[in-house]
């Protein structure tokens, strides 16, 4: 468990990090995402004692940092067998790829055998297949070793596929915490504000209604009992399932009538599907 309590770092007279509060469970893998310049990767370096803070607390399993001697803070063929470079235990570095290289760095780290294992934008150098791989070396090793894994990424692709919670930062504050599961289905603004609004193509009439598919719901014939059950005619515009780890999440975008407007909210009320409303053109 790693509990961090009101946490400040200052630059000279800028203030990095303000008044940072977050619970990060054992054995999970967190998420801390955000623009550039908001202070996630300080706040890393906070965590792993590269860095000094200027108030608040840092608890990792019931320790304060801020009371670890010089000796504690240095606690960060199995190994190489682990991360799948068996192959490649005598090469040489130039002779390694840049995902070689990342699993060379995971396995060192490993040898020292943490509890919590950082990771600073582990994927955002190497291309889309050789990232997937990486991402799927680091679910393995939270699930067979139990580790705990904080990853700063900006990438949302990396958030879905591995985390199981996360923080997104905003100008050196947390902005939201929760699961991944909570946070993609309440669709909070600072998750619009950090992955932008989709582009979606809409009609000349009507009102845009952004549906979100729970684990729960996706895999339900929703639209069609929608259809069927109110009578009410609309077109869907756009949509898209995507894995979350261990689960699959989705959205779909469709376009009413303003008269049937109130119709088809209640009907989503009633069935406890979670839906926004995207924007008129009537």
């Amino acid at each position: 468990m790693i509990k961090i309590i009101g946490l400040e770092k200052k630059y000279g007279e800028h203030t990095v990090l303000k008044d940072i509060h977050m619970n990060i469970t054992k054995g999970t893998i967190y998420g801390i995402a955000g623009k550039s310049g908001v202070g996630k990767s300080t706040l890393l370096r906070c965590i792993n004692g590269l860095e000094t803070y200027d108030k608040g607390q840092i608890i990792v399993d019931e320790k304060d940092l801020n009371t670890l001697t010089p000796k504690e803070m240095k606690v960060l063929k199995k190994l190489v067998e682990l991360v799948g470079i068996a192959d490649k235990l005598y090469e040489k570095p130039p002779r390694l790829s840049g995902g070689q290289k990342q699993r060379v760095a995971i396995a060192r780290a490993l040898s020292l055998n943490p509890s919590v294992l950082l990771c600073d934008e582990a994927t955002s150098a190497l291309d889309p297949n050789t990232a997937k791989s990486i991402i799927h070396l680091l679910n393995e090793i939270n699930d067979e070793l139990k580790i705990t894994i904080i990853m700063v990424t900006h990438q949302m692709s990396v958030v879905k596929s591995a985390c199981k919670e996360m923080a997104i930062m905003e100008d050196g504050r947390v902005a939201v915490t929760g699961t991944v599961k909570e946070i993609f289905m309440a669709q909070p603004d600072a998750l619009s504000r950090l992955i932008g609004k989709e582009e979606i193509v809409t009609p000349g009439n009507g009102i845009t209604i952004k549906i979100i598919l729970s684990d729960e719901i996706s895999y339900q014939p929703i639209i069609t009992k929608l259809a069927k059950e109110t009578g009410i005619d609309f077109l869907v515009t756009g949509g898209q399932m995507e894995q979350y780890r261990d689960q699959m999440m989705g959205t779909l975008y469709i376009n009413v009538r303003p008269e049937d407007m109130k119709d088809i909210t209640a009907y989503l009320n009633a069935k406890k599907v979670t839906w926004k409303e995207e924007g008129k053109n009537v």
